[in-house]
């Protein structure tokens, strides 16, 4: 049980982080596209 809840986390979080670095990334690329 225990590391059944643990593992549900990490996944959570790891999901929580790749939204994060798409959202960091996406605008930058939109930026450099649109000066070019």
């Amino acid at each position: 049980m225990l590391m059944a809840k643990t593992d549900r986390l990490d996944i959570s979080t790891g999901w929580i982080d790749l939204e994060f670095v798409e959202r960091e990334r996406t605008p930058r690329e939109i930026i450099e596209k649109g000066i070019r």
